[in-house]
């Protein structure tokens, strides 16, 4: 085999692999994200926890039995807290209504009647809401869905229209009957895009989720996406306006405490805004996204994650070592990202996996052809972002204070 560095290459060294407690990460929550994303007629999907009680016959008694009631999405889940039993069904499933004679909720399910526990009128109507959103959640009310227009690991992309204004949107496809991994990753995205509002990140405009189904329509980018850089540079003004686009997006997500995990081309989208020869850029796909930090009465807490995920071209060293790690995996893979830009090439070439791995982890790049023009601030950049020692890297904010942007 021959020196490779790219697409398929690229895409055949995916390894998402999640650890039990990385899984759970996404789901701390955090008090200080600010505006949040409005839907236009989808319903976010709720994460919604309570306690509930119902009388059932036990070894011909009957007995009060406590459970533990989490409702994600459109699925709820049933904890037993005095027997060693565990139930799952869709909200669609269950019928609710309020109690007679106090604030609870009557949860009436395929086999049992709970009493759901509800300290107030507000957290009843929180409840009640969020059945109501799983009923009203149709696609086909509000957007026509189109052709195919890409695919991912857990679904398609298809062309929409939305049946109100006519507008072009991108209606992105997730079959729920998946891996227990594929229904974590599709948990972990949901649950980030509800939080995300900005310029650089591409836009959610609805959520619906049925028996079946996910389905998230989003802004169309209609310029694709980056991986054509995988064969041929795009030249240092383009590359220059593309990641300080990137880094802006980057720098806010991780003002919120969430690192990406897999910032490559094909998650990079270009638009027809910005000024002429400058579309817009925005970063998409936050299914490996996970929080690095969380907040609290007491202040920030770091969180140092473990998991090797993402696509190997973009790994980090300590990804690699599987060592601790935290927002600057991103700020390396941004590097790598720039240096396909610039030279149309991966700065670690590698004849197999074992190659690769090793070259990244002792940072060993390849030397630069002879007649490459680039100028000295954009190499600069570059060798910042890419610093084998973490601490040593910028963060986004100060990369894009970098006198390579002086002019952008």
């Amino acid at each position: 085999m021959g020196k490779m560095a790219n697409a398929t290459f690229a895409e055949n060294l995916e390894l998402p692999q999640i650890t039990d407690s990385d899984a759970q990460d996404w789901v701390a929550p955090r008090t200080d994200f600010g505006k949040v994303a409005s839907l236009r007629h989808g319903a976010m999907p709720c994460f919604i926890e309570g306690t509930g009680f119902s009388r059932e016959q036990v070894l011909c008694f009957s007995k009060k039995i406590k459970y533990d009631i989490v409702m994600a999405g459109n699925t709820v889940k049933l904890k037993s807290q005095n027997l060693d039993k565990e139930e799952e069904m869709t909200a669609l499933e269950c019928r609710v209504e309020k109690a007679k004679n106090s604030n609870n909720i009557m949860l009436e399910t395929f086999n049992r009647d709970i009493e759901l526990i509800c300290e107030d009128e507000s957290v009843q109507q929180s409840w009640l809401k969020a059945f109501e959103n799983v009923r009203a959640n149709d696609v086909s009310n509000y957007y026509q869905i189109e052709g195919v227009i890409g695919s991912g690991s857990f679904g398609s992309v298809y062309m929409g229209k939305s049946l109100e204004t006519g507008e072009k949107v991108a209606i992105k496809t997730i079959e729920k009957k998946q891996t227990t991994r594929a229904r974590v990753l599709c948990e972990r995205e949901l649950k980030t895009l509800r939080n995300l509002n900005h310029v650089n990140v591409v836009k959610t405009h609805d959520i619906f989720e049925t028996k079946t189904m996910i389905y998230i329509v989003m802004e169309l980018m209609t310029g694709g996406d980056l991986a054509d850089v995988y064969n041929k540079a795009v030249g240092e003004e383009a590359a220059k306006n593309i990641t300080a686009q990137v880094l802006r997006a980057v720098a806010y997500l991780h003002g919120k405490g969430l690192v990406h995990r897999d910032i490559k081309p094909q998650n990079v989208l270009l638009g027809d805004g910005g000024s002429p020869g400058k579309p817009a850029v925005k970063l998409a796909d936050f299914g490996l996204a996970s929080f690095f930090k969380t907040s609290s009465s007491g202040g920030e807490e770091a969180i140092r994650l473990h998991s090797r995920v993402g696509t190997a071209l973009f790994m980090a060293p300590e990804m690699l070592k599987v060592e601790a790690y935290d927002e600057k995996v991103d700020i390396w893979a941004c590097g790598v990202l720039l240096h396909f830009m610039l030279f149309g090439s991966s700065p670690f070439f590698a004849s197999s996996k074992s190659e690769l791995f090793k070259n990244i982890t002792q940072g060993t790049r390849e030397k630069l052809p002879r007649g490459t023009h680039v100028s000295k601030e954009a190499k600069d950049l570059v060798n910042q972002l890419l610093q084998l020692e973490p601490t040593m890297r910028p963060t986004a904010a100060e990369a894009r204070r970098h006198p390579w942007f002086s002019e952008t």
